[in-house]
């Protein structure tokens, strides 16, 4: 783990995960958004996953999902050792209705890994090709077979969407869906964030 990072658009390495085209575990990559209070707001630098956001598909907000679930439950505990869990801050989120929609984003829920609503993702990514995000060869050979090698990939924010059943995302152009995707899309990418305490 690299320890201290101070400065925005920093990268950072801290866990593991498969992420070469033979399913090598290398480190896991991560891009400093803001640095707060001693604490450094990380978002992935890659895809590392696709998967729904919530499976079976129907009326959801963010705290009954099960890509919440993964996130804080199989990826957090397999992915980073003892001393970077300790690092990892459990942070109180609080998750704003779409407005354009009126659909409810439900209430505050406290995560160790979670993804960025749409708000956050608008205060820290400025530009859209800021938000453009593109796969691991893992990803690309064994989760999603119809994205090219090293293509660009829509991203799953954990606000509404359009309706219950959807949530918005990030185009892979770098453009922003409030309206979003069904929640059951398989082909949309998971783009973790966390708060880590600097040492």
């Amino acid at each position: 783990m690299m320890a201290n990072p101070t400065a925005i658009g920093d990268k950072i390495e801290i866990g593991h995960y498969p992420q070469g085209a033979d399913g090598e575990i290398l480190p896991l990559r991560w891009l400093v958004l803001a640095v707060r209070e001693g604490c450094a707001l990380l978002v992935a630098d890659k895809m590392i996953e696709c998967m729904p956001y919530h499976a079976p598909s129907g009326n959801v907000t963010w705290e009954s999902s099960s890509l919440r679930a993964w996130l804080n439950g199989d990826f957090f505990n397999s992915s980073f050792t003892d001393a970077e869990k300790a690092v990892i801050q459990p942070i109180s989120l609080a998750n704003p209705d779409n407005a354009r929609y009126d659909i409810p984003g439900g209430v505050s829920t406290k995560d160790r890994v979670f993804l960025l609503s749409l708000p956050e993702m608008e205060e820290f990514f400025t530009f859209g090709i800021d938000r453009k995000v593109y796969a691991t060869p893992y990803a690309v050979r064994a989760k999603t077979p119809g994205l090219a090698d090293k293509s660009a990939s829509a991203w799953w924010l954990r606000s509404p969407g359009g309706s219950g059943g959807h949530a918005a995302t990030v185009h892979y152009i770098g453009g922003v869906s409030g309206y979003g995707n069904a929640v059951s899309d398989s082909h949309i990418a998971v783009r973790p964030a966390l708060w880590m305490k600097l040492s």
